[in-house]
């Protein structure tokens, strides 16, 4: 899925910026449309364990304290906004909005929507426990945070209609993900109705 969402927007003279990049698993899907890829990370540990090929450039640095002295054309965040607290992502933001050319992308994600069943689940779960068990954003409300710091979201996709139950039936869900999720986007399940939904916002 991130690769029909990054082919469009690629080319061999087109640059990425993978912010938050980890061990580079999203770094290396976006290598191949894109002439140049960093990945950045304020982890020295996670970018020692990252494996990216020569077009792909690891750099450790905080980019809301360190800017590089670079733009980009598209940047991928993923599986950073949901767990970062309100200041942090509005600093991330901030420091993206910087590292981006005029009218370039931000495509990021968040891996446990709220309004999800399993959103649902952990919603109540929190309640209970008097504490966040787990983390939720809805769409809207991360929807609100992106425009409130300058993008306009022009695509949300919704993906994981299937719940994954943890450790129980892996090889089961394994054979029925591709199936499921084919059936809800040919009956046009709502977005907000999956676990996850991935955003593609424009640089105001």
């Amino acid at each position: 899925m991130v690769e029909r969402i990054l082919l469009p927007v690629g080319g061999p003279n087109r640059k990425c910026l993978d912010f938050a990049c980890g061990t580079g698993r999203i770094a290396n899907i976006a290598a191949p449309f894109f002439g140049e890829v960093v990945g950045v990370d304020i982890s020295q540990s996670m970018l020692a364990s990252a494996r990216v090929p020569k077009n792909v450039k690891l750099v450790r640095a905080d980019l809301t304290f360190s800017p590089l002295a670079e733009r980009f054309d598209v940047v991928t965040a993923f599986r950073f906004f949901l767990n970062a607290e309100d200041e942090l992502r509005k600093d991330a933001l901030s420091a993206i909005s910087a590292h981006l050319n005029e009218g370039g992308l931000l495509i990021s994600n968040i891996h446990m929507n709220a309004t999800s069943p399993i959103g649902l689940v952990c919603r109540i779960l929190n309640r209970y426990a008097g504490g966040t068990v787990r983390h939720t954003l809805s769409i809207k409300g991360y929807e609100q945070t992106l425009i409130a710091n300058g993008f306009i979201v022009e695509r949300i996709v919704g993906y994981g209609f299937l719940p994954r139950p943890g450790k129980l039936l892996p090889r089961l869900c394994e054979i029925l993900i591709v199936p499921f999720e084919r059936i809800c986007a040919s009956a046009g399940i709502p977005a907000g109705l999956a676990q996850n939904f991935l955003v593609v916002a424009r640089k105001r």
